[in-house]
């Protein structure tokens, strides 16, 4: 029986605590390149990639890497991981025999919208991605079964009388979590949910994830420093 190891690392891997990596324009210009943009691109997403039966969408790619072992892939991988520590808001779910490596990780704000200038909508996601290592091959997997969205709801205040002025006050804060099954284009009739919110979680979602699947690329290319110099 393989035995797996469980440890808290810290990684963070973007958006407002990482931005350096990628921010929210990143993700709005990947979107745009992949054709995939608001209500409409959410639609040809839901299309392509359906819920599973616990209410999760994921996206998954493999990539073939001639000439390298599954047990350097991994390394590759792992350090790469690493590298993007920034806190310690991530899990790491790590096989022993380099078959696996399984992140769940916090991506703070992938999306922003303000609805009729009364309600600002910042949207996250907690997904989890798995690492799978074959010699010469890798399986990335994306995975997302909700949006963790923070609701600012705004107050204004109208004084006609020698002038028109406006206040605004930040009346609430509001922390919800929305099931996919529950979100458009997934949940097309009666959603309770803002149908564009909902459709920029999901593009940007496929954006985290092509961008993710660049830069693992870029790690499979680089050189594992040499940690046998008996220093």
């Amino acid at each position: 029986m393989k035995r797996i190891l469980l440890t808290l690392l810290a990684v963070s891997l973007f958006c407002m605590t990482y931005a350096q990596v990628i921010t929210r324009k990143d993700l709005e210009n990947r979107a745009k390149k992949e054709g995939y943009e608001d209500a409409e691109g959410a639609e040809q997403l839901a299309r392509l990639f359906q819920l599973n039966k616990n209410g999760a969408v994921t996206f998954t790619t493999i990539t073939d890497c001639p000439g390298q072992s599954k047990e350097l892939l991994y390394k590759k991988i792992y350090e790469w991981l690493i590298s993007l520590s920034t806190n310690a808001s991530s899990t790491f779910i790590v096989a022993n025999d380099s078959t696996r490596i399984v992140v769940r990780c916090n991506m703070p704000e992938i999306a922003k919208r303000t609805s009729g200038g009364a309600n600002t909508y910042k949207v996250g996601i907690k997904p989890l991605l798995k690492f799978d290592f074959k010699k010469e091959r890798i399986r990335f997997s994306f995975m997302i079964q909700s949006y963790n969205v923070i609701k600012n709801d705004y107050e204004y205040a109208f004084n006609i009388g020698g002038g028109l002025f406006i206040t605004e006050k930040d009346d609430t804060k509001d922390e919800q979590i929305w099931p996919l099954k529950e979100c458009y284009p997934y949940a097309k009739d009666k959603t309770k949910f803002p149908k564009i919110t909902s459709s920029r979680g999901l593009v940007n979602s496929y954006a985290c994830f092509k961008i993710l699947e660049d830069e693992m690329k870029n790690a499979i290319t680089r050189t594992v420093i040499n940690e046998n110099d008996n220093w």
